[in-house]
């Protein structure tokens, strides 16, 4: 079949803009779970196909034009098989290794499956970012769920394929001027405070000697660090507790002990300003639902001074004055704005080559790592029939040199954080020690609130 007879579509801004800045790292998330009993390895593979077909663009592969790009629907779903089964005694090996893997979405398929098969099943779903977001690929996880147990029902049956709108543009009715207007200032405010903030600290590593131009395979790390992991739910719950008689959340008590760890590390006068994500569905659409795959968040940027405050408690308060702020105004939607004028002034070469010129600069406006909130992966959503899960968490993209992104992520009561790098440009035992000297902070806050 010729590509020109193939289903295409439309290629939005966000997934554009993802496609471009490849160029700082891998575009891919992974979802891990592992489960208390064993997949249907065949009817796995066979949902995972007819994800395929009820969200059309998961099928696809993006082909660059100059001006524009497309998703075009792949003619070969039914020869290739995105999907291994793994049978080893080395669980946590094989975890690794398919945590670094890399997909290429123009040319492999946008999601691929591993089951490692120990003494109990873990699965893991690696999507491309330029198919969706933390939030996406979690839509993608209950989706493929959905279609396991159907399955169950019905071994023939086939779903119909959703093609709702994965824009941004899906956000604009929920929004008004007001909220547009706001979008424009928070872009303006997010440009002028990273012009500001310049590279007066950055966390320690070896700047390779051309930027932007991607790693190669073996060079990717990815770190697993629990924060509150299975069997501590009752660290959770404290820390939880701690966080609500203050008025903050988890998700400010883990913000606040990573400035901390900056502090630790050796960022004694720089600016305490971090690179953090908004999913736009929880805080821009009525039901916090996007109603297909996509990728639909923006970046946000949590910015307390130069003080980090005498304890513990007055981070804390800091971080979540500052969050609070930021949700009461268009948190988020500051740089899909500017992407979206981006993507639609330039022809799709020229912004490519733009975007590639600012991956070489990036780390020179970046004086800090970014942390990522991906979220709590519902569990009531997450419904494989039969199995249960005793953990589960999304793991960050992997940053090339000199950069290094961190992520946090929460499955019922428990807290994971991941971190991704290279070790070419960072030294794997400092990210440990920074992600265990939070998790120490935390941990001890939950002791003492335990007493």
């Amino acid at each position: 079949m010729s590509e020109a007879s193939l289903q295409r579509y439309p290629l939005p801004f966000s997934d554009q803009g993802m496609y471009v800045m490849r160029g700082f790292a891998d575009a891919q998330i992974d979802l891990v779970l592992r489960a208390q009993g064993r997949f249907d390895y065949p009817r796995l593979c066979r949902a995972l196909r007819l994800f395929f077909d009820a969200e059309p663009v998961a099928g696809c592969r993006l082909v660059p034009g100059w001006w524009r790009g497309w998703w075009v629907r792949r003619a070969d779903l039914d020869e290739i098989a995105p999907w291994q089964l793994i049978e080893t005694e080395d669980p946590e090996g094989a975890l690794g290794a398919a945590l670094q893997t890399q997909v290429h979405c123009s040319s492999d398929p946008l999601i691929h499956l591993w089951l490692i098969r120990g003494e109990a099943d873990t699965l893991v779903l690696k999507v491309s970012h330029v198919l969706a977001d933390a939030g996406g690929v979690k839509d993608a996880a209950y989706r493929i769920s959905e279609l396991y147990r159907a399955l169950k029902a019905d071994p023939e049956y086939r779903p119909e394929p959703n093609l709702s709108t994965r824009s941004l543009r899906q956000l604009l009715p929920h929004l008004g001027l007001r909220g547009i207007w706001g979008a424009w200032v928070q872009g303006l405010r997010n440009a002028f405070g990273t012009l500001r903030g310049g590279l007066r600290w950055s966390f320690p590593s070896r700047w390779p000697e051309r930027l932007g131009l991607g790693a190669e395979a073996g060079d990717l790390r990815q770190l697993v660090v629990p924060l509150a992991g299975p069997g501590a739910g009752d660290r959770f719950q404290a820390l939880k507790a701690w966080g609500k008689a203050r008025g903050a959340t988890l998700n400010d008590l883990v913000m606040a002990a990573y400035f901390r760890a900056l502090r630790r590390l050796g960022a004694a006068e720089a600016r305490l300003r971090a690179t953090t994500t908004a999913d736009l569905r929880l805080h821009h659409l009525p039901e916090g639902r996007a109603p297909a795959v996509c990728n639909l968040s923006g970046f946000n940027y949590l910015d307390i001074g130069r003080e980090l405050g005498a304890s513990f408690e007055e981070t804390v308060a800091k971080v979540s004055a500052e969050t609070r702020r930021k949700k009461a105004g268009s948190i988020g939607l500051g740089d899909p704005a500017a992407i979206a004028v981006w993507a639609k002034t330039f022809p799709f070469a020229i912004a490519g080559w733009l975007a590639h010129q600012l991956c070489k600069t990036l780390p020179r406006t970046t004086p800090h790592p970014p942390l990522t909130n991906m979220g709590p992966i519902d569990a009531s959503r997450l419904d494989f029939g039969e199995l249960e899960f005793d953990w589960a968490y999304t793991a960050v993209p992997i940053l090339f040199p000199p950069l290094v992104g961190f992520g946090l992520s929460g499955f019922k009561e428990t807290l994971t954080l991941t971190a991704g790098f290279c070790a070419s440009g960072i030294e794997e035992a400092q990210v440990r020690e920074f992600l265990e000297s939070m998790v120490a902070e935390l941990t001890e806050l939950a002791v003492q609130k335990a007493k």
